[in-house]
């Protein structure tokens, strides 16, 4: 089995590659809930996955996911991202954001994303 650290280490090269979907599927538990900033949490990967396509399908250029800074204690994770891409409901995005995944049974139960809503 592997660490905590070495399944972060590999989910983040996957979302590097802009392997998304793949990434989600292996990594994320069924009852994960997600949430991006305070908006209410999306729970279940079923619904999880749902909305991460119809993201993925509304990028239109992806330029950058580039890892700033991470970090990794026991059972949860927080990772520091540069991300820079143009999406068809968004506009041009460059930000930071940050995530903070707290794992179970070596897959995400919860994430949060702390990021600036401004556009670029």
């Amino acid at each position: 089995m592997s660490s905590t650290l070495e399944r972060v280490q590999r989910l983040n090269q996957m979302i590097i590659d802009g392997q998304f979907i793949e990434a989600m599927e292996q990594f994320y538990h069924d009852q994960v809930q997600m949430r991006d900033n305070h908006r209410p949490a999306c729970i279940g990967k079923a619904a999880n996955l749902q909305r991460e396509q119809a993201y993925v399908a509304g990028l239109i250029k992806f330029k950058t996911a580039k890892v700033l800074n991470f970090a990794v204690h026991d059972q949860v994770s927080m990772v520091e991202w540069h991300l820079h891409f143009t999406h068809q409901q968004l506009g041009e995005v460059n930000q930071r954001q940050v995530a903070v995944q707290r794992w179970q049974d070596g897959q995400i139960i919860n994430e949060q994303f702390y990021y600036n809503e401004k556009k670029s």
